[in-house]
């Protein structure tokens, strides 16, 4: 019912589950520290190029008894050495040609594609995919769990104070609560190290690493071929801003759009002087207002 009583048993019943969610996601969290305190892994999915192993017994109350777990690289011969095309062949790859070679994510995945090789999520694979992956510091022999965790955006209006923001973005923890655990390596650290650093080279004065292009029509004009957003890109040679149909770089996974022509980012200004000149027009927005009104009162 809607009565005081009711309302009130409702809100108990709410809270009492955000509690039970609440210790349940800490208690799995400290088990997992437990784990790595003993010398195993916590359950979790292995990174890309290992697979998860465990020697485990069923218990006389029908439980799953874990004694150890650990990763395993995915996969080697007898002789000891990284199967081709395999996940771990595929993640030394990357670092080598990279790191060692000089080349892009773009033409590292291009690579991939054209090998027939396929993503953990069994696309094909893309720049981002190929970056997230090589930033992974696992590949060395260590890694670290309870590292990061999920935050909700202090930049999103609450809202309604009864319910729950969503936690979207990722943020590391203090270095205090890691807790680290060795796994079998795949590049070393010099390597690793050489091909991180190549990448935050190349993505300097782009827009990464929080300096975003301050763009007025981002997303706000559409590719006149295939009806997808514009984006924003900078030029690295002559440092100019432009747009361009955000599937025209996709060639690697073959949805590229041909849509070759560039808008210049100083169109910026001839729309914010069309905008500014509309709303110092008292006649034209109370013809808005008049408009959105009558819309409302139809609906």
């Amino acid at each position: 019912g809607m009565d005081v009583g009711s309302q009130f048993a409702r809100s108990a019943i709410t809270f009492s589950n955000k509690l039970t969610r609440l210790a349940t996601h800490g208690n799995a969290r400290a088990g997992n520290i437990g784990r790595v305190l003993k010398g195993s892994v916590p359950a979790c999915k292995a990174a890309y190029g290992y697979r998860y192993c465990r020697d485990a017994e069923l218990t006389s109350g029908g439980k799953v008894l874990i004694k150890k777990a650990w990763w395993e690289v995915d996969s080697k011969d007898e002789t000891e050495t990284l199967v081709k095309d395999s996940p771990a062949w595929v993640v030394q790859q990357k670092f080598r040609w990279i790191g060692g070679a000089g080349w892009t994510s773009w033409s590292v995945a291009r690579k991939l594609n054209e090998m027939g090789v396929h993503s953990p999520s069994g696309a094909k694979w893309g720049p981002n995919g190929v970056c997230k992956l090589v930033r992974r510091s696992c590949y060395t022999g260590k890694n670290a769990y309870n590292s990061r965790s999920m935050v909700s955006n202090p930049d999103r209006p609450l809202g309604d104070v009864t319910g729950q923001v969503k936690r979207t973005i990722l943020r590391a923890k203090p270095k205090e609560e890691w807790v680290f655990y060795n796994v079998p390596q795949i590049v070393s650290e010099e390597l690793w190290q050489k091909t991180n650093n190549a990448l935050t080279q190349r993505g300097r004065g782009r827009g990464k690493e929080g300096k975003a292009i301050q763009a007025l029509l981002r997303s706000r004009i559409f590719c006149p071929r295939c009806g997808l957003p514009m984006v924003v890109r900078r030029d690295g040679k002559r440092n100019k801003v432009f747009y361009h149909c955000i599937r025209h770089y996709r060639v690697w996974d073959g949805n590229a759009c041909s849509f070759s022509k560039f808008v210049q980012a100083r169109w910026d200004d001839v729309v914010w002087e069309c905008v500014y000149a509309l709303l110092s027009d008292d006649s034209w927005l109370d013809e808005q207002l008049r408009i959105e009104e009558d819309q409302r009162n139809v609906s």
